[in-house]
């Protein structure tokens, strides 16, 4: 392999990403480019896994590691880049797909196949429960204290949540994991604004959509986009809370 291909753009992780994303970023691209997966451009597909592998081969050793960063990069540990103290809220900007979900996205990948993780239902399920408290306690206003509502959201959202079959689930998890980092840097950095929560949720809507069909995960199940679906229930939860429904 040539010095100059950057093996973390390859991976498709940073240069400080630690051993269990860049674990998660192979598997996930090792089932998008495996040739199987691309019968009408197979050839391009194996010249796709052969670099992979190669810059997986490197980056998952510590050794091989360290002695490829010191060369690119003049160290043995590179660091993210830093950010500024006082950035304005218009030029922030954050990762689309937050490292944690990556191990979500191979997931995804395994229930597209038709075979199953190794989580129980029921694990799956207070996994989401977990998530969707947070998120209504990151979307509510100030001072909300209508326990009574947010009980009946919660409920409709499981409801809606269970309808869907086990790859829909995958997505609706996939879709709020990847929105809590936005929303938490939202209620540590801006004013509660009930427009800037609603961009923020169609934005993850895009980045989920843009993904999997660049990935080439079917979204349409039973005549319903799952992403979109979901997205519209998490917008719906924001417009009761608000008081905008």
């Amino acid at each position: 392999m040539r010095f100059l291909d950057d093996l973390y753009a390859i991976l498709q992780v940073q240069p400080h990403a630690d051993g269990d994303v860049i674990q998660a970023s192979y598997r996930r691209l090792a089932l998008l480019y495996h040739p199987d997966r691309n019968p009408e451009r197979r050839a391009w597909a194996e010249e796709r896994m052969k670099r992979v592998n190669a810059a997986y081969t490197v980056l998952s050793n510590t050794n091989r590691r360290q002695t490829y960063d010191r060369r690119r990069f003049g160290t043995s540990s590179p660091r993210p880049p830093a950010r500024p103290a006082t950035a304005p809220a218009a030029t922030r900007s954050h990762a689309p797909y937050p490292t944690e979900t990556e191990n979500d996205w191979y997931h995804l990948h395994v229930y597209a196949q038709g075979r199953m993780v190794p989580e129980s239902e029921a694990v799956a399920e207070e996994t989401l429960q977990h998530d969707l408290t947070e998120f209504m306690r990151l979307v509510a206003p100030p001072g909300a204290g209508n326990v009574a509502l947010g009980d009946l959201l919660n409920s409709a959202a499981i409801s809606q949540y269970v309808a869907y079959t086990p790859y829909g689930q995958a997505i609706a998890r996939l879709t709020l994991r990847t929105a809590l980092p936005l929303l938490r840097v939202y209620a540590r950095d801006d004013a509660p604004d009930a427009e800037r929560l609603r961009r923020i949720v169609a934005h993850v809507n895009d980045l989920m959509q843009d993904r999997m069909g660049t990935e080439g995960l079917k979204m349409i199940i039973k005549g319903k986009n799952i992403v979109a679906d979901w997205a519209g229930l998490l917008l719906t939860v924001i417009n009761f809370l608000w008081g905008d429904a």
